[in-house]
């Protein structure tokens, strides 16, 4: 189905009717490829009709919601050059799988104040989900700061049911994976804090970590869930500042939190949860920072640009993706970068849709473009984009808590190789690192073969346990 809409699409239509009178049922694939169609459709200025739905044939593979978010706009009626949504659900929205001890609601993207405020939701259980606004003076709650100020970020938050212990539930920052740069690709947008709806993996360890009794919140990065922003993907000074703010920022909810807390990070998140350690004291002084847990974290991130710019067909469409994502937070990071330093030609001019499509609709679409290239080989004499790109490393300066860093063995999306060698760096910083190879894992696998490992080395830490360290020079520790 995807190829066939993406081949409609193509020829730049002024109408694209899609009848669905012969779908039966449409699974997470193919309502992925149709919200792909539905927000690439919005750019060519195709207008779009949907005949012939029904609630069935959509099964639990796409929301009124996401259809809504696709379109970008309330229904309309046929004829109004507005996409028409499929059908109407629960407008509540969906909730998180496996009940038994979290229940998931869905938190605000659109704050009404733009500075100085921080949308989250929270559940105790017992009461309705609260929504809690920072107010505009809130000096004392920095939100993240670009050269041009404060800059407003959205996220969730989640609580264990019942009573919270004496002191206040733990508190987990949580920091995701590659989700997209675009608005609708905010955790916060979507029921399972993924836009995809058949992607688990990160929600099944959120929801253990609440089950285990942490309070969870999530930041969706700066510049990702405002309408038409784009993520500072992947400016990593900038998201672990985010991880950080986003504890101070859930303290604003009526739940009780505790003063002790953990930055979690996934695959891109787990990049700036490593940065987190070396600025929480100095951010979040008044809390009390007990580690990091690092899963898959992107490092060496000059040798991933130079594997871009030596790439030749058959391309790989997941480099070209994140090559893709990499060059809107370069432009972002400094309009001297044009897409062009980073990207191949032809990939540069795919631009305005990846700052629309989410990752997996977005590897969708380039997997139906014929890429000979995905990089610039010369990035490197862009002297701008030089120092961006060192900017991205997440090994600066010394933890002020120790670090649980996880990698799977058969991880084809951060090979186990650059993160044994990021190892040695956070070693010779001087940080006290437990790392984990996990033979049978992948880069998502891995975050369910390791849950056992990473919910006993907080619960250590907790009770004040020294942590382990496999670094060889702090063997004693």
């Amino acid at each position: 189905m995807g190829n066939d809409l993406w081949s409609a699409l193509r020829s730049n239509p002024r109408v694209l009717e899609i009848d669905l009178h012969r779908v039966t049922y449409l699974g997470s694939g193919g309502g992925r490829a149709f919200l792909s169609t539905l927000r690439a459709a919005r750019p060519h200025g195709t207008r779009v009709i949907v005949t012939h739905t029904s609630a069935q044939a959509f099964g639990t593979g796409v929301t009124s919601e996401e259809v809504l978010d696709a379109c970008g706009s309330a229904p309309a009626s046929p004829g109004t050059g507005t996409p028409v949504p499929v059908h109407e659900s629960d407008k509540r929205g969906d909730r998180l799988r496996g009940r038994t001890g979290v229940e998931s609601v869905r938190p605000t993207c659109r704050p009404r104040s733009i500075e100085g405020s921080f949308g989250v939701r929270a559940d105790d259980g017992v009461h309705p989900p609260a929504e809690r606004q920072l107010p505009r003076d809130a000096d004392h709650v920095p939100l993240g700061r670009t050269a041009r100020g404060p800059i407003a970020v959205t996220g969730f938050l989640l609580v264990p049911r019942g009573a919270a212990p004496r002191g206040g539930w733990p508190v987990i920052s949580w920091g995701h994976g590659a989700t997209g740069v675009g608005p609708v690709c905010a955790p916060s947008r979507h029921a399972n804090l993924y836009p995809s709806s058949d992607q688990y993996a990160e929600t099944d360890m959120i929801e253990h970590l609440v089950q285990d009794g942490y309070a969870v919140v999530g930041t969706d990065y700066p510049g990702l869930g405002f309408p038409d922003t784009v993520e500072n993907f992947p400016q990593t000074d900038l998201e672990s500042r985010s991880v950080i703010d986003a504890v101070l920022a859930a303290r604003q909810a009526p739940t009780q939190l505790g003063r002790q807390w953990f930055a979690v990070g996934h695959s891109q998140g787990g990049t700036p949860v490593l940065r987190v350690g070396e600025d929480a004291a100095r951010w979040a002084p008044g809390l009390r920072f007990l580690g990091t847990v690092a899963l898959a974290p992107p490092s060496h991130f000059a040798a991933v640009m130079d594997e871009t710019g030596a790439a030749r067909p058959p391309v790989n469409v997941g480099l070209a993706v994140l090559g893709s994502y990499i060059a809107v937070g370069a432009h972002l990071y400094s309009p001297r970068i044009q897409y062009t330093n980073v990207l191949a030609p032809r990939l540069a001019a795919q631009i305005p849709l990846a700052k629309k499509l989410c990752a997996d609709e977005l590897d969708i679409y380039l997997n139906n473009v014929q890429l000979q290239r995905i990089g610039n080989p010369h990035w490197a004499r862009n002297a701008t984009l030089r120092r961006f790109i060192d900017s991205l490393e997440p090994a600066k300066g010394r933890s002020a808590g120790p670090i649980l860093l996880l990698q799977g063995e058969r991880d084809q999306t951060v090979p186990v190789e650059v993160t044994t060698a990021l190892n040695k760096e956070l070693c010779d910083l001087g940080d006290v690192v437990n790392y984990r190879i996990y033979a049978d894992a992948n880069h998502e696998s891995v975050l369910s073969a390791s849950y056992k490992d990473v919910a006993a080395w907080l619960r250590d830490r907790l009770q004040g346990q020294p942590a382990p360290s496999t670094c060889q020079s702090r063997a004693a520790h």
